[in-house]
């Protein structure tokens, strides 16, 4: 029978089971060491995937909100758009290279490609590239950011455009577990104005570190709750 490999400080009685340690205290520490390396990434995990820390704007608490109620069914993913981002890619009109951050929601977001169509933003007041746009939201602690430091016309392989204001306008929305009981609240803030801090973003696209939001424009807020409620009512 094959001895198994056992650390120089262990020694090993003839039935193979550990019978004592030499140096009990040298292993003990180095197992503990170990321990605390560990916890100690994993307390950082987030900062190091880059995630970016946003600073609230002084106006964040009394700037226009919008509230809209939205029943889901929780099984379902939900699309959600900022409307004005769908008819306004930024390119025909500086204006609308805003800041975005969907935040706060205990359901899962995540930004989404989407298709739209040129025409029918100029039917709507807008004016867009169109075609296919891919999702530029960057990752925060507390959900998903944008802002015009991002923007270029650049395209992806596949010929999509990649960091246009359109790219962080739709988010996909899924409920949490427990939405039946307790309801579940999203908020997106927007704004035009660059009184923004960048000065502690770090990273090599820019996107990690500090932000310290501009003064916001309005705020979308979502109320969501379950679609049963209505088949109740």
């Amino acid at each position: 029978m094959k001895q198994k490999f056992l650390p120089k400080e262990t020694a090993v009685s003839s039935e193979g089971n550990f019978a004592h340690s030499v140096r009990p205290y040298p292993v003990a520490c180095k197992l503990l060491t170990f321990v605390f390396a560990l916890l100690f990434i994993g307390a950082n995990w987030n900062e190091a995937w880059g995630q970016t820390t946003i600073l609230a704007a002084g106006n964040r608490d009394t700037v226009h909100t919008r509230t809209e109620i939205i029943y889901v069914d929780p099984t379902k993913p939900r699309v959600l758009s900022i409307p004005e981002l769908k008819i306004n890619d930024g390119h025909w009109d500086a204006g609308y290279k805003w800041y975005v951050h969907w935040y706060n929601a205990r359901g899962e977001i995540k930004g989404i490609d989407i298709y739209l169509d040129s025409n029918e933003a100029t039917a709507r007041g807008g004016s867009i590239y169109g075609g296919w746009y891919v999702t530029d939201l960057r990752d925060a602690t507390d959900g998903w950011w944008w802002y015009d430091g991002f923007y270029n016309t650049n395209k992806t392989s596949d010929g999509k455009y990649a960091h246009l204001s359109s790219c962080a306008s739709t988010i996909q929305y899924t409920a949490p577990a427990d939405l039946g009981s307790n309801e579940d609240v999203l908020y997106c803030d927007v704004s035009n104005y660059t009184d923004y801090d960048i000065t502690q973003l770090t990273g090599a696209n820019k996107d990690e570190g500090t932000f310290t939001e501009p003064t916001l424009l309005k705020r979308y807020k979502y109320i969501i709750r379950p679609a049963s409620e209505c088949a109740d009512a």
